[in-house]
Formats: structure tokens, C-alpha cells, sequence
């Protein structure tokens, strides 16, 4: 042990906590080396950092959880403190100035403020002119030009190659954007700054030759949770999930594990598990990182996305729970009154405590990455410090440039925050499995960091939340303390008498704790390799034997009679063992003696009653041969009996069709008959018809005579029309002699005579001409009604006698039809129940026949759906299935195979496997174990399921009757006599 010493040490990082640069909980402050460097810092370093005010309350990163200061805690003296642990570890003062620079242009840049403004209609945003003068500190620290900044912050540009050309576009910034971007470039500054500094103390404590022995000292924070829990808080409690699986395995698994194994009585205590929490986290494909990283690598992913699909895959987890399922009276951290969606929000039941995570801005937290803009305005810095930072590398991994090794062999694209973290968890995982772990319980004793006030209720949470009740209960009842009987006999055989130095090491153990008045399994309890000791006992002994010179004296008497006690009750409970070892003995010879006597006087018996049986045997042989042979000649009996039933049902069914064909001959006559009255019917009809055509004819010539006269008629009008103008024409003539007449006085009397004598001629001769054509249309009306009255006559007479013929022929011929019809009807419905009658009595006697004499193709056991019972419920039943020819029969069971409770006909059958879960949600449990073990055998009037116990039996069942059919149908020709009586049926069913 003395050899032992340090030779080198190594710092390795796991998790920054960077989003603390940028928000701080209530109550909480920033870095403590920001309000050190503040506080701190001289006249001479705050004129070269630029630090014109030195107040805490200017920079937003320091002032925005309202918490700056420490009660008791002097934060210049402790930057006095960091400066010299600095120096210590190799830094120069240029280099420490160089740091403080990098840590004052974080305040500058993180109290830059952006304002709304609108570019090219679209939102953007510009730096504000209250921040002018911070963004020109900024710029003159870190030695960048001030137009780069500006644009940086709030734009950023987009190239896009389409044919070998290269477009660049300039995207604004919103407000909110240009915030999140310039507090993600700090995040990644002050992360880059913090790797430096490790990675150079690393190099002050080389390791000095090569060494397998290290001790390593792990330093995490605890389980945690705010009113807002973010990405953060879930990587942290995701490490003490870890931290905590390792715990129980280390302390409670093995620990009475070892007990188990050195057979110490020992009663095991429960403890929780968190290994359901961990596969929420872990699983692949499905757990929390998995989904999250999912998310990080598609193009358009989403927080809530990653949250939808979190909740509906991992429902099952009973860790997982959803926010709109909380109980009202529940009070879980980081949900508290407020309602979030399935989407927004989900809470993880820790080994500590139930946690709502909000998912908001997950992913970008996760990827961690600024865009290229803040990237090229970063690597333009010429301060020294920041140039190591972010070095010019062509295309080369960030973890390269800062030379730390990259874990886990991933590449820059899937190496996100989550992943890295993953990886360097999982190393520390099997690095802490191949050490002796120990662990220091750090406990909070109250919230408002004072000494000597300890808040109970807030200790026994944090001490149960931590798995330490089960740890103290373990420690409590168990053996803490153990060494080995090798060990134990070494260190003190140098002090004891050598008769006692002589004894094995076991009892020598056994005989010195004794002495010494520790009582066995109370105090200690032997193992099968070493001794365990109750909490404080070993140290008791050693004060025991070194705090008296004299103990070792009485120690050796007390030994020296356990010692003969311990012997003398060994030979006397050998005594008694040998005793009993005798005793037993003795029994089990007697009994020995007993059992091959009593075979001895089996053995006849048993010979006899073998030979009996073997005599009963070929009895029972004798009467199955003769009664196979009975059996035998009946069939054959039966077969000759069947044979000539079916010779005479065939030579019945030949008479039958003759005489249907007879019948069928006489139905064709009969509808010849039928056909030539329907020929003579219509040739009546034609003959009407001439006769029609007839009286039509002169009724024309009858209707011409009577217009002829009409036309007379209208001529001898014309003529009178004609009279009436010559009347009028020699009135108005007369008119005019009249006005001549008394002009001429001397001729009115001359003229007077011979005027009367033409008016009366006139006269007379116009009154003998009306009256001779009134005289010649009274003649001519009487002959047009007389023709009229005869054409009349003759036309009613001819209708009449035309509707009293087609009367009795459309009654004569209804008449014939209708007996035609009857005695057809009476034929086909004769026909086809003898036809129906002899083919089911054909087919019925060849389906026995080929049942009986076909031998079973496969028999088996199958399950058969029955009808529903008095529940509504189908039940399956189990039957004795025979495949015999083209019949499927089914028996009761297979020691009677006489009469079938059911034959399935397979000529005119299909055979289909069932599908898997076709009875859907209702199915059955049990049910679900015969999926692919069920097929169906359908015929055109009823469906038969069948169940199988196999699925290869399934394959061998359809198999099997398909074959059989196939077989069937190439054995059995077809009847031409069933052909003939088919055509037959046809022709009575659908003929003319």
C-alpha cells in the first residue's frame, strides 16, 4: 500500500447545463464566475474588458431571475480564488485575460435587444438603438466588424443549386428568431470556453507511465424538477435514472445476493425497480431519445410531432402518463392548475417523483446547432481566445477542432445533444461496472440555505425519493462489515497461544469470536468463506483484544473450553448419528429382506397371470378374427344385395324414361294438333278480313257517288249566284231609265207600257226558275239520305257480323290455349317429380354405396362449429371425421363408425381456409391460439367451419379433399341416360 501514489488525473465532462447561461429558475443565479468576474475584477482588467459598469443588474444574462447575490458568499474574493487556481493550472495572464474576454463579450452580446421591423413586406427585425453601444463593445472584445454582426443577427442567407448555378437568398430574422439565435451562439461560445479550460487542466496532470488502479470521483446533479421542466431537466433525471439502476443493483441486488451465496440466513427486502422507466427512455425505435432523434433528422419534424408520437406508442408504459388523464387532486411538478394538450406536454413517473416535461423547443435544443451566418461572423473573430474556439476548418468536426475524441463513432449529422449524451452515459455505465463503486448521499437539509435548520419532511423525501430507506433497511438488518477466515486468522494467529494458531481457519474464526462474547447471529454469522459482522462489531473486537494486554489471556482459557465443549458434543452427537446411522440401517435391511421375500412369492403368481393373460389374449384374437370374418361376409352379402337393387332401380329407371319419352312424343302431337288450329284460325281470319276489305270498297265508291252530287249541288249555286247580279244590274238599269224617263217627259208614257211588260216578264221568268231549282234539290237531298241510310245499313250489318266472329274465334282460340297450357303444366310438374324422385333415390343409393365400400381416404379429430345455443352463443364441438370417395362423414366418436351424424356431399363443395382474426373484437381470447387453424367447407345451401389443433393439419385436410374430389370426378363417367332425362327436364321446363 505504501508503494501506491498519484501519478496523473483526468477531468472528462458529461453534461453542461449551457441553457443556465440564457434562463436561470426563480431564485437562482447565473455562473458564478460571471458575478465573481463583475465583483472581482481590478480597475486595470475592467479597462481592458471594456467594463464600464461593473453593476450585476446591467446584463440581462445576470440580473433575469432576480437573484444575484449569496448570503455568505464573497464573490470578488472568490475571482481572487478562480485567478490563482487559474495561473496554478498553466494559464498565462494572457490567456486568463483572454477568457475574461470571451466571458464579458457573453454579457455584451446577451443584452443586445432586437426590434420589429418590416423587409420587403415580410417581418424582420433590427438591432435597437438603445443597444447600439453594447453591440460596439462586443464587436472591439472580440475583434469583428460591426456591419457582419448586424447582418448576422438578423439574417440569414439560403443557397439554392438548381443547374449547376448557385442562387443565394437573404432571409430576415423575426424578432423571436434573431433572440433565439444570438442566445444559441452564447450557449455555444460559453459551452466551447468551458471544454477549453478542461481540456487544459487535463493537460497540467499528465499521466506519468501507465497505471491500471484510478480512483475516479463522479460528480452529478441530483434529481430536479421546476414549475417549467424542459430538455434540461429530462437529461438530468434521465442520468440519475441511470445512477439510481446502478445503485439498487450495487446495494441491494448484490448485496443480498453475496448473502445467498455464503448461506446466511437471511430474510430478502423489497425494493423498487425503475427498469420500466428506463425502457421509456431507452427503447429503441419507440423510447423518448429515439423518437426525438427521429424527429431531429426529418426534414419538417416537430415538437409536437415527437410529442403525438410519444404518447400514442408508449400508452402501454406505465411510467408514462397523459396530462389530460391526471387526476384533479393530483399534484404533479411542472403541471400544477394548468391543462396541456397530448401534443404539448408528458409526464415521466421517476424513481423520485412524478414530472410534467413541455416539449416546446425540444428539438432545437437537441440539435443545438447556429446557422451558418452566425457561424462565418464567429470564425471572422480575431480575439486569440475565440479563434481557438472556432477555428477555420475545412469541413472537420467541431469536437476535432477543439481535440476532444469523438464517442460513440457517430457522425456531425446524427450527433445531437441527446445522442452524445446517451453515448457518454452508456460509457460511464460500464466504466462504473467495472469498479468498486461507493457512494455519498449529498442531502438538501432545507431551502433557504441556512446551517443548523433541517427541514424533516423534506429529508425523508429526498432520502426516500433516492431508494436510501431500502439501503438503511438492508445495513440495518444485515452484516456490513465481513472478512475473510483467511484474513481474520492472519492478523490475529501472531496473539494467541500456537495450539490455538493451529486450527483451521474457519474454526479458528468461529472459536475467537466466541470467546470474545459475541453471540452467533446476532452479532455475526459464518458464511462458507468469510465472517460477517453487524454494523460496529469488528470494531468492537479490536478494542476488545487491544484495549486489555490481559484479553488474549482469557481469550485462550475461554477457547481452549469451547474447544473441549465443541468436541465433546461433536463425539457425542457422533455417538448418536452412528446410533441412528444403525438404527436405519438395520430398518433398511429388514426392509430389503421383506421385499425379496415377497417378490419370491410374486414371481409363480406372476408367471400364472401373465399366462392367463396371454391365453385371454389369443382368446380375444380368435373372436375378432371370427367376427371380422362375419362381418366380412355380411358386406359381402350386403354388397350383392345393393348390386341387385341397383341393377333393378336402373332397369326401373330405363322403363321410366320410355315412358317419358312416350309421354314426351305425345305432348309433341299434341301440340302439332295445336299448331294446325291455330293455322286454321287464321285462315278464317284471312277471309274476314277479304270480306272487310270488300264492304270497305264500297263504302268508298258510295261516299264518291254522294261528293259527285255535292259538286252538282255547288254548281247549281253558282248559277243562282250568278241570277242575283243580273237582277241587280238591270234594277240599277231601270233606275237609270226612270231618271231618263222624267228628263224626257214626251216618251215617259210611250216607254211606260213596255217597261211594266218587261218587268212582268222579268218576273214571271225569275219565279219559274227558283222554283225549278228548289224543285231539283229536294230531289237530290232525298236520293243522298237514301244512299246514306243503305251505306249505313250494310256497314252496321258488316261490323256486327265482324265483331261476332272474331268474338267466338278469340274465345275458342283462349279456350285451347288454356287446355293446351293445363295439360302441359300437368306434364312438366308430372315429369319433374318422377325425374326429381328418381335421381335423389339414384343418388341417395350411390352415396351409400360409395360410403360403404370406399375406404377411408383420412380420419382424424376435428372441431366443428355447432349451431347457437340457449346463450346466443356458437359452440365448437369435437367429432371423428372420415374422408371416404367424395363424402365427408363425421362420428361421435371412432369406436362406432356404423351410422355417420352428418355426410357432407363434396361434388358440388368448395374448400377455403378460414383467414386469421376473422372473428374480430368479439373474439375469444382462448380462440385466438387456432388463427390458420381453421377452414371452411361451403355448398351452395349451407357453410361448414372446421377447426383443426394444427395449422399443418389445416394443409393436409383441404390437400386431401381436394384430392378426393379430383379422383371422383375422373373414376365417375357420366349417365346418358341422367343426360337424357336432364335434356328432358330442360325441354318441359323451357321449351316453346
Amino acid at each position: 500500500k505504501a508503494k501506491l501514489h498519484v501519478v496523473g488525473g483526468d477531468i472528462t465532462t458529461y453534461l453542461l447545463e449551457k441553457s443556465r447561461l440564457v434562463v436561470q429558475p426563480k431564485k437562482e443565479r447565473n455562473f458564478h464566475i460571471f458575478y465573481q468576474l463583475l465583483r472581482g475584477a481590478d480597475a486595470d482588467l475592467r479597462a481592458q474588458l471594456l467594463l464600464d459598469c461593473a453593476d450585476v443588474d446591467t446584463y440581462r444574462y445576470t440580473s433575469s431571475s432576480g437573484c444575484t447575490t449569496i448570503e455568505g458568499l464573497d464573490d470578488g474574493e472568490s475571482f481572487r480564488h478562480v485567478n490563482d487556481a487559474m495561473e496554478l493550472a498553466g494559464f498565462s495572464a494572457e490567456e486568463r485575460v483572454g477568457v475574461y474576454s470571451v466571458l464579458v463579450a457573453l454579457l455584451f452580446l446577451g443584452s443586445v435587444e432586437f426590434a420589429d421591423v418590416e423587409i420587403k413586406n415580410a417581418e424582420g427585425s433590427e438591432i435597437s438603438a438603445s443597444s447600439t453601444e453594447t453591440l460596439q463593445k462586443f464587436c472591439k472584445i472580440a475583434q469583428v466588424d460591426e456591419d457582419i454582426v448586424r447582418r448576422a443577427l438578423t439574417q440569414r442567407t439560403m443557397t439554392i443549386v438548381q443547374d449547376k448555378e448557385e442562387t443565394v437568398y437573404e432571409i430576415p430574422l423575426k424578432r423571436e428568431e434573431a433572440e433565439f439565435a444570438r442566445d444559441t451562439l452564447c450557449k455555444q461560445i460559453y459551452g466551447r470556453l468551458f471544454d477549453l479550460i478542461v481540456r487544459r487542466i487535463n493537460d497540467g496532470m499528465p499521466l506519468q507511465g501507465e497505471s491500471k488502479h484510478f480512483i475516479g470521483i463522479l460528480d452529478i446533479s441530483g434529481f430536479e424538477y421546476f414549475e417549467n421542466n424542459g430538455f434540461e431537466q429530462f437529461l438530468i433525471n434521465y442520468c440519475n435514472e441511470k445512477i439510481q439502476q446502478y445503485f439498487i443493483k450495487q446495494i441491494m441486488d448484490s448485496e443480498q445476493q453475496i448473502y445467498h451465496q455464503e448461506g446466511l440466513r437471511w430474510k430478502d427486502v423489497k425494493y423498487t425497480d425503475n427498469f420500466r422507466c428506463l425502457e421509456l427512455i431507452e427503447k429503441k425505435a419507440h423510447g423518448v431519445l429515439a423518437l426525438l432523434q427521429e424527429q431531429c433528422l426529418l426534414p419538417k419534424g416537430t415538437d409536437k410531432r415527437f410529442t403525438s408520437n410519444l404518447t400514442r406508442v408508449m400508452v402501454t408504459n406505465e411510467k408514462l402518463m397523459l396530462c389530460g388523464k391526471v387526476p384533479k387532486k393530483m399534484k404533479i411538478p411542472g403541471l400544477g392548475g394548468r391543462r396541456f394538450m397530448d401534443d404539448e406536454a408528458f409526464i415521466i413517473r421517476h424513481f423520485a417523483a412524478d414530472v410534467c416535461y413541455q416539449s416546446k423547443g425540444w428539438m432545437v435544443k437537441n440539435n443545438d446547432a447556429i446557422h451558418g451566418d452566425l457561424m462565418t461572423m464567429i470564425q471572422s473573430a480575431k480575439e486569440a481566445t475565440l479563434t481557438k474556439l472556432f477555428p477555420r476548418s475545412d469541413g472537420a468536426d467541431e469536437d476535432d477542432a477543439l481535440g476532444r475524441p469523438e464517442r460513440g463513432g457517430r457522425s456531425s449529422r446524427y450527433a445531437t445533444i441527446s445522442v452524445k449524451f446517451q453515448t457518454d452515459l452508456a460509457d460511464l455505465m460500464k466504466l462504473l461496472g467495472e469498479t468498486e463503486s461507493h457512494f455519498i448521499r449529498c442531502v438538501n437539509p432545507n431551502l433557504q440555505m441556512k446551517a443548523g435548520v433541517i427541514n424533516r419532511p423534506g429529508v425523508i423525501t429526498q432520502l426516500r425519493c433516492s431508494g436510501m430507506l431500502e439501503a438503511l433497511r438492508i445495513m440495518q438488518a444485515g452484516f456490513p462489515t465481513r472478512c475473510l477466515f483467511t484474513d481474520l486468522k492472519e492478523r490475529y494467529q501472531d496473539i494467541v497461544i500456537p495450539e490455538i494458531a493451529k486450527l483451521n481457519p474457519k474454526l479458528f474464526s468461529e472459536a475467537l469470536l466466541v470467546a470474545l462474547d459475541l453471540e452467533g447471529g446476532a452479532d455475526f454469522q459464518m458464511g462458507l468463506s468469510r465472517v460477517f459482522f453487524r454494523a460496529g462489531k469488528a470494531a468492537a473486537m479490536d478494542d476488545l483484544i487491544n484495549g486489555d494486554p490481559t484479553m488474549m489471556e482469557k481469550v485462550a482459557s475461554k477457547i481452549g473450553r469451547w474447544l473441549a465443549k465443541k468436541r465433546w458434543k461433536q463425539f457425542i452427537w457422533g455417538v448418536i448419528a452412528m446410533r441412528r446411522l444403525g438404527d436405519r440401517l438395520e430398518e433398511l435391511r429388514e426392509k430389503k429382506r421383506q421385499l425379496l421375500e415377497e417378490k419370491r412369492r410374486q414371481s409363480e403368481e406372476y408367471q400364472r397371470e401373465q399366462e392367463r393373460k396371454r391365453r385371454e389374449k389369443e382368446r380375444l384374437l380368435q373372436e375378432e378374427l371370427r367376427r371380422k370374418e362375419e362381418e366380412e361376409q355380411r358386406r359381402r352379402e350386403e354388397e350383392e344385395r345393393r348390386r341387385k337393387e341397383k341393377l333393378a332401380k336402373k332397369q326401373a329407371r330405363e322403363k321410366e324414361l320410355a315412358r317419358l319419352r312416350s309421354e314426351a312424343e305425345a305432348k309433341a302431337d299434341l301440340e302439332e294438333q295445336l299448331q294446325q288450329e291455330k293455322q286454321n284460325f287464321e285462315d278464317m281470319e284471312a277471309e274476314l278480313r277479304e270480306e272487310i276489305e270488300l264492304l270497305e270498297d264500297a263504302l268508298r265508291e258510295a261516299l264518291d257517288d254522294r261528293s259527285r252530287l255535292e259538286m252538282e249541288l255547288m254548281e247549281s249555286k253558282s248559277n243562282e249566284r250568278a241570277l242575283v247580279e243580273m237582277t241587280e244590274y238591270a234594277e240599277d238599269e231601270i233606275e237609270k231609265l226612270r231618271d231618263t224617263i222624267s228628263n224626257l217627259e214626251e216618251e215617259l208614257m210611250t216607254l211606260r207600257t213596255k217597261l211594266r211588260h218587261e218587268e212582268e216578264y222579268h218576273r214571271l221568268e225569275k219565279e219559274g226558275r227558283k222554283q225549278d231549282n228548289i224543285m231539283w234539290e229536294k230531289k237530290y237531298n232525298e236520293m243522298v239520305e237514301i244512299k246514306d241510310e243503305e251505306i249505313e245499313r250494310i256497314r252496321e250489318e258488316s261490323m256486327e257480323e265482324i265483331a261476332r266472329l272474331k268474338l267466338e274465334m278469340e274465345e275458342l282460340l283462349h279456350e285451347m290455349k288454356r287446355q293446351a297450357e293445363l295439360e302441359v303444366e300437368r306434364v312438366q310438374l308430372e315429369k319433374e317429380e318422377s325425374l326429381r324422385r328418381l335421381e335423389a333415390m339414384a343418388e341417395e343409393q350411390l352415396m351409400v354405396m360409395e360410403r360403404s365400400t370406399a375406404k377411408p381416404t383420412k380420419t382424424g379429430y376435428l372441431w366443428r362449429k355447432g349451431p347457437k345455443g340457449a346463450m346466443g352463443k356458437e359452440a365448437w364441438k369435437k367429432f371423428f371425421f372420415v374422408l371416404k370417395s367424395n363424402y365427408l362423414s363425421y362420428y361421435k366418436d371412432n369406436s362406432d363408425l356404423s351410422q355417420p351424424l352428418g355426410v357432407i356431399d363434396l361434388e358440388y363443395c368448395r374448400v377455403y381456409r378460414t383467414p386469421p382474426g376473422s372473428g374480430g373484437k368479439k373474439e375469444k381470447a382462448k380462440d385466438k391460439k387456432f388463427d390458420n387453424c381453421e377452414f371452411e367447407v361451403r355448398s351452395p345451401s349451407h357453410t361448414t367451419y372446421i377447426r383443426c389443433d394444427q395449422e399443418r393439419a389445416v394443409s393436409e385436410w383441404i390437400d386431401a379433399i381436394t384430392m378426393a374430389k379430383a379422383r371422383h370426378l375422373a373414376s365417375h363417367q357420366i349417365d346418358l341416360d341422367r343426360v337424357s332425362v336432364s335434356a328432358v327436364k330442360q325441354g318441359l321446363v323451357g321449351g316453346n
